[in-house]
């Protein structure tokens, strides 16, 4: 079902779909999913309030609420996370999921950290909420150089209303 987000196009930069291929200098940018697809390729659509899997749900808006302040996208409720690696594809589809390929098929946002390859292992470390700020901070996420992004593994949150996921044919 088609969501409408809300973002802050001021903050950030935005990309058209037809510069994925130059960002990503034709390297794949994988998603696990956790259930298989029911045909070779299908539309994701961005969540509207994706709820937290593993960060407390006041901590995960604290974290939200930063990236909005910062980029102008809510990034963790209302993006889809890829990686480049498909070890954590892999780990994120589950026992009866499947890994995908995933593009944007509208202008489109991102955002990484070089220092984080996924965010809840950051914030596990943390003693106390009123760390996070701090700890974002220090983990220098950009929305710059997705090619870098893709080639470092990291998790990388992509904003778009639509999204083409396609099977992985041979891995």
């Amino acid at each position: 079902m088609k969501t409408k987000m809300n973002v802050d196009r001021s903050k950030g930069v935005w990309f058209k779909a037809e510069q994925w291929e130059d960002l990503t200098g034709g390297l794949p940018v994988y998603r696990g999913l956790s259930r298989p697809l029911a045909e070779d390729k299908i539309t994701l659509y961005a969540p509207s309030d994706r709820a937290p899997k593993n960060i407390p749900e006041a901590a995960h808006r604290m974290i939200d609420d930063w990236f909005f302040e910062q980029f102008g996208v809510h990034y963790r409720t209302q993006a889809v996370f890829g990686t480049g690696s498909l070890d954590m594809a892999r780990a994120r589809m589950g026992e009866e999921g499947e890994v995908v390929l995933i593009r944007p098929n509208a202008d489109f946002t991102f955002c990484w950290s070089p220092h984080s390859y996924d965010l809840f292992g950051e914030y596990a470390q943390l003693s106390s909420d009123d760390e996070i700020a701090s700890m974002l901070e220090k983990l220098q996420f950009t929305a710059e150089n997705l090619e870098q992004a893709i080639m470092s593994g990291n998790e990388i949150m992509l904003a778009c209303e639509s999204f083409t996921a396609e099977r992985v044919r041979s891995i």
